[in-house]
């Protein structure tokens, strides 16, 4: 138990850089690392759904679907899109793009990017195996044009 606190603590400070990292407001478009589980997709794609229903109201979403999605990840973020109020169309107003990394062992780099904002946040095992959120969304706001 002790080990997991401790890792946990040395994770957080680190998603707080990753939501800012890259030169643009945008992210070169949607990834997810080899090796995720199907068991997996569905808290990575609560959490995307869940930034998205937070930073914007409902309605048209484009969602940037990853190419070799190995978890058919795209598909589990479009259906909490759509259970949120969401309708996900390529003509959406809002665009939504998003990157799952492997971080440390068993655990997730979720970043989002809705139009010009980011996120960032940390999923690692917690009770029973399951990956639940270790850090709380570092957000990085779209700068006023």
């Amino acid at each position: 138990m002790r080990r997991q606190l401790l890792a946990l603590a040395l994770l957080a400070p680190a998603a707080a850089g990753c939501a800012s990292l890259g030169g643009g407001p945008e992210m070169p478009g949607s990834f997810v690392a080899e090796g995720i589980a199907p068991a997996d997709a569905p808290a990575i794609s609560s959490t995307v759904a869940s930034f998205v229903t937070m930073r914007a109201p409902p309605g048209p979403i484009a969602l940037d679907a990853p190419e070799g999605d190995p978890a058919d990840l795209a598909e589990k973020v479009a259906a909490d899109l759509r259970a949120a109020g969401h309708a996900v169309s390529p003509s959406g107003r809002n665009r939504l793009s998003y990157r799952v990394e492997e971080h440390a062992r068993g655990a997730y780099l979720v970043r989002i990017a809705l139009d010009g904002e980011r996120a960032a946040r940390i999923l690692a095992r917690g009770h029973g195996g399951r990956l639940e959120p270790a850090t709380p969304y570092t957000v990085t706001l779209a700068e006023a044009k």
